[in-house]
């Protein structure tokens, strides 16, 4: 057999936003169906987000682009925002002071003399005055972004089952083959909560490289080798706020005393509590999270 070593040349390459030239230049890197539509400056949106378009873009040009490149990126930018309704004075201001901040020295910033902060949708007319009005009682003003028809009307995430998502809960997880149990509190949806206790048993970190105890039914698993019931984990009870969260979790681990708990106590919560814990824990209501069927 005839072996044939053939050479190809390779000019250029993308890796991330970076095309790396053969000669170890660099500019920025955009995919084939790229459509250089950004914020358009008629938008309903604060100027700061509008003048945000193009610093971010400068700024990438600036930090990715070797010598040879930057000229023509930034002037693919320029041409890119008037497509995109920006003036071209804008255009040259904002693009003129980032690359001043990319040259000088960073100073710290002093301690600001505000009062309060508030947060307002933006309005296309009445955000200037409102700003102007509070700046000048000291108070800081930032605007958050209004709903739009399609923030309304489209939905691009599925929504998990409602007894997976109610917050400051108290949980148990019991143990497939035995009588343990594993009671908890998270102030996020359930779900998310026990597939981080899941994930420590699958990878087997059910501690942290100083040895302490990341998840106690992943560490009952270790020791014991038996399996846990993640899809019947149970709430025990839900909170208003997380305030309420930490007696809670005291509460279920001093009356019901769950031998996986490395713990006899919970977080925060003196011991002169502890003899309301047997009448707390019979207000409890069991219900099942419906992990499996999400």
């Amino acid at each position: 057999k005839q072996w044939y070593q053939r050479r190809v040349a390779i000019t250029a390459g993308p890796f991330l936003d970076v095309m790396v030239h053969a000669d170890r230049t660099t500019t920025v890197y955009r995919k084939p169906t790229h459509t250089n539509i950004y914020l358009h400056y008629n938008s309903c949106a604060p100027d700061r987000t509008k003048d945000g378009v193009i610093r971010s873009l400068t700024r990438r040009a600036h930090r990715l682009c070797s010598a040879k490149y930057l000229e023509t990126e930034l002037q693919f930018l320029r041409n890119t925002f008037l497509q995109n309704g920006y003036p071209q004075q804008r255009i040259s201001l904002v693009m003129e002071q980032t690359r001043l901040s990319l040259t000088k020295t960073k100073s710290l910033k002093p301690p600001s003399n505000a009062v309060a902060s508030v947060t307002f949708p933006y309005h296309n007319t009445l955000a200037k005055p409102i700003k102007k009005v509070l700046t000048s009682h000291d108070v800081q003003t930032s605007f958050s972004c209004a709903p739009t028809l399609r923030n309304i009307l489209t939905k691009t995430k599925s929504t998990p089952p409602t007894a997976t998502t109610p917050m400051n809960s108290v949980y148990e997880i019991d143990c497939s083959d035995c009588d343990g149990g594993y009671d908890g509190q998270t102030y996020r949806p359930i779900i998310d909560r026990v597939t981080e206790h899941e994930r420590a048993h699958r990878l087997d970190k059910s501690q942290d490289r100083f040895g302490n105890i990341t998840s106690a039914p992943a560490a009952h698993s270790h020791d014991t080798g038996h399996s846990i019931d993640w899809n019947g984990t149970s709430i025990l009870c839900t909170v208003k706020n997380r305030s309420q969260l930490d007696f809670a979790e005291h509460m279920a681990i001093v009356g019901r005393k769950p031998s996986m708990n490395r713990t006899l106590v919970g977080p925060k919560v003196n011991w002169i509590w502890d003899t309301l814990a047997p009448k707390i824990c019979a207000t409890f209501k069991k219900k099942s999270s419906d992990i499996s069927k999400f």
